[in-house]
């Protein structure tokens, strides 16, 4: 598919001295990178000029310890810095792996359907790329690489060939199928789970000889594999099984829940809200009768008062955990309530479902949301 130059940077709200945006324009990709001036900075932005319009019909990202990236786009010939939104914010880590920077240099490859359908089909020639780290303020972040492709066969500025990017070779789109993150553990695993399937397995001997002493020596018939009408069912339950699991897309695991947070100070408070938030949950400042949980800190607070026996009061662990393990468990395992604790689970756990390509989260709003509410009495509650 033929990749999209990009003519030039024109204007960029941070980046380190020697790891700049104008590295992103280069075709050495070997070392040098976009960073962030300093560590700590939450967001950075940098906008980009292709050589002519052309329609992007895919995007491949090499990330650098980002959390979250975000495109959006334009039209210089409008005079305006009206941008629109190509990619919502996507998930380039998880919580666990931005706090501890693991897996820092993920590739995803961003297809056609995972575009706003407001934008994908028009020509655009600036493109705005806006990255946010807000787990990690120690490390420096941005991007390794981004690359934009375009089906626009008449595109002058487009390249057809495949890029080679030091660190990185790029496989052509038609192969890699779904969007997808790629790392060197999951290639090693893979190439691990192929040799395996090569290896025959051993077939079990029969030393016991029941024939008789004065018997002929014959060789031994080739002893029975595992009987062939047995393995099927064992493939089939397991798959029935399998099927069995209620399951959804990550981002639509919460999409039932209304919740409220109790008790909790930044930042600790936004990671809570925005884990949940890329679950697909709703957020609400004040407890009303719209809202299914609460995810309190303390016991007998005036929240927790307010809403016993008439929501579901959590501790912050039912939001880690769903969002680290990407599942949904019962919220009764994490009940802050005595009255709750040690009863009859009334919920499933519910298993990611990773569809083929699943849509991207609009994340922009909780990503900006500074929002910082005043505590109701937890430390008078807490003191008593």
């Amino acid at each position: 598919m033929p990749r999209i130059k990009l003519d030039k940077v024109i204007s960029v709200s941070s980046e380190d001295p020697v790891h700049t945006a104008s590295n992103l324009l280069k075709g050495d990709y070997d070392s040098k990178k976009w960073k962030s001036k300093n560590p700590g900075e939450k967001k950075i932005c940098a906008v980009f000029k292709f050589f002519e319009p052309a329609t992007i019909s895919s995007v491949d990202v090499g990330n650098e310890n980002s959390a979250f990236i975000e495109i959006l786009v334009s039209r210089s010939a409008s005079g305006s810095d009206d941008y629109q939104v190509l990619l919502p914010a996507t998930t380039m880590m998880t919580l666990r792996e931005a706090k501890f920077s693991e897996n820092t240099n993920a590739v995803k490859f961003f297809k056609f359907d995972d575009f706003c359908a407001d934008t994908r089909d028009s020509k655009w020639d600036q493109v705005m790329i806006v990255c946010t780290q807000p787990y990690n303020v120690v490390t420096q972040f941005g991007l390794s690489f981004v690359l934009f492709h375009t089906d626009d066969k008449n595109d002058s500025s487009a390249s057809s060939s495949v890029p080679d990017l030091g660190k990185f070779r790029l496989k052509p789109l038609d192969q890699c199928g779904s969007s997808s993150v790629v790392s060197a553990w999951g290639m090693k695993k893979m190439d691990s789970e192929q040799k395996a399937q090569k290896k025959t397995p051993k077939t079990p001997r029969n030393r016991k000889d029941k024939t008789g002493a004065q018997a002929p020596k014959r060789a031994a018939p080739p002893a029975k594999g595992p009987s062939p009408s047995k393995k099927p069912k064992i493939v089939a339950v397991s798959a029935f099984n399998a099927r069995s699991r209620p399951k959804k897309p990550f981002h639509h695991l919460m999409s039932d829940v209304v919740f409220v947070i109790s008790g909790f100070q930044n930042p600790m408070r936004s990671d809570l809200r925005n884990a949940a938030l890329a679950m697909g949950a709703k957020y609400k400042a004040d407890w009303d009768n719209s809202c299914t949980h609460l995810v309190c800190a303390f016991r007998n607070t005036p929240k927790f008062n307010q809403v016993g026996g008439r929501g579901k009061i959590v501790k912050k662990d039912w939001i880690e955990s769903c969002y680290e393990s990407r599942k949904r468990f019962p919220w009764r395992r994490y009940a802050l309530d005595p009255s709750d604790q040690g009863q009859n689970e009334s919920e499933e756990e519910i298993w990611e479902d990773k569809g083929p390509s699943p849509t991207p989260v609009d994340n922009r709003k909780r990503l900006n949301d500074t929002e910082s509410e005043d505590e109701d009495e937890v430390e008078k509650e807490v003191k008593r």
